[in-house]
């Protein structure tokens, strides 16, 4: 999309004259001369009809000479015309180099939040690990409690067992 400029200079103006009244001297649509003056302008081919039609025009009707009077200059035959800057050719590939590089952050984006996520993963599991290391030796701990007290009663047991039978 084409940057927005405030006002038109004289330039411009002129600019737009030439180009819309040598496409009606060649035979061309005013449409073609809009889209030729706004890649030329850095306008769109909207802002520039618009300009012609509600602007310049109306300059022309109050001026002396109207505008389907005035001629152009015959073009240099001597010259080749210079190449138009903008073709659909440099459209398509800005517009692919662009979707490559919005398409470039998004996985850079991406890959930075993966990384972060995966770290965060790991501390977590290391905690658990940590975590499931204690209660296993907690556990061990009142088995062998268990194991103890068991034993100890088995041995009370048969002391008392016996002592009862004398």
């Amino acid at each position: 999309m084409k940057n927005r400029r405030e006002k038109w200079t004289d330039e411009d103006h002129h600019l737009l004259k030439k180009i819309v009244l040598e496409h009606v001297q060649l035979g061309a649509t005013k449409t073609a001369a809009f889209k030729k003056a706004a890649a030329l302008l850095g306008r769109t081919p909207a802002a520039c009809s618009h300009r012609w039609n509600h602007v310049l025009c109306k300059e022309e009707k109050t001026s002396s000479t109207p505008t389907a009077q005035l001629k152009l200059p015959a073009p240099e035959k001597s010259a080749p015309p210079a190449p138009d800057p903008l073709t659909l050719d440099t459209v398509v590939q800005y517009l692919q180099t662009l979707a490559q590089e919005e398409s470039h952050a998004a996985l850079a984006e991406e890959h930075k939040k993966l990384k972060a996520e995966h770290v965060a993963l790991k501390n977590k599991a290391a905690a658990l690990k940590k975590l499931y290391n204690e209660k296993k030796e907690q556990n061990q701990k009142l088995t062998r409690q268990y194991e103890t007290i068991a034993r100890i009663l088995s041995e009370t047991e048969s002391l008392l067992g016996e002592h009862i039978a004398h």
